[in-house]
């Protein structure tokens, strides 16, 4: 995984992005890059895992936006 997470594509004119769900330590974490700029954010799964899925998918739309 860790290897994983530090490959990522050459192209840089579509967003790549990278949700991981670590069970172990209660939180998705998002990785990504846009427009030569990287983010990342960390949401606890504290309700249940959709809802901590909804929010990282609403980051992700909120880094990516043009």
């Amino acid at each position: 995984l860790t290897g994983w997470e530090k490959i990522w594509p050459g192209a840089e004119k579509q967003p790549a992005v990278k949700i991981i769900y670590d069970r172990a330590a209660g939180e998705v974490r998002v990785l990504g890059r846009w427009e030569g700029k990287s983010f990342q954010k960390t949401f606890p799964v504290e309700q249940d895992l959709a809802a901590a899925l909804n929010q990282a998918k609403a980051f992700v739309r909120e880094q990516t936006r043009q």
